[in-house]
């Protein structure tokens, strides 16, 4: 399948996990940042933010299945064409449902240290959090 690179402001830690937080209310993603020499920054935090997500998945794996001819440091992927949607839709969803479902849902991907997620969602916002004031241990346990 195809996907096109979507560049991050930021250079994405690459040997770094990436952190899920999934719910009904809120779905966001947690990174840590690289420096100019390759070094972890302690003083900041990524997160994107996902608005109207509807699904996620992942796998544990050192490739990610999608191709794309991103030559940057750090993006995420939007699917072209994904076809995820149906399948949500098929079995979960009223008609009403599964016309904004259809309407609106683009299939993000982010890539971590032999892992990725994939999100079913209306947008994303990008946002670099101070690590002073990140107030979400169980989260930060993990980055």
């Amino acid at each position: 399948m195809k996907a096109k690179s979507i560049p991050l402001q930021e250079w994405q830690a690459p040997q770094e996990d990436v952190v899920l937080h999934f719910s009904e209310g809120s779905s966001e993603i947690y990174f840590r940042v690289w420096n100019e020499d390759s070094n972890l920054r302690d003083d900041i935090i990524g997160r994107l933010s996902f608005e109207g997500a509807w699904s996620v998945r992942s796998v544990k794996s050192e490739c990610c299945p999608y191709l794309t001819d991103f030559e940057g440091r750090s993006s995420i992927l939007e699917v072209v064409e994904s076809d995820w949607y149906k399948e949500i839709e098929m079995y979960y969803y009223s008609d009403f449902s599964r016309s904004t479902l259809q309407n609106n849902s683009r299939h993000y991907i982010v890539k971590g240290h032999d892992i990725f997620f994939e999100i079913l969602a209306e947008g994303y916002k990008e946002e670099y959090i101070n690590k002073e004031y990140f107030n979400f241990p169980s989260i930060m346990k993990e980055l």
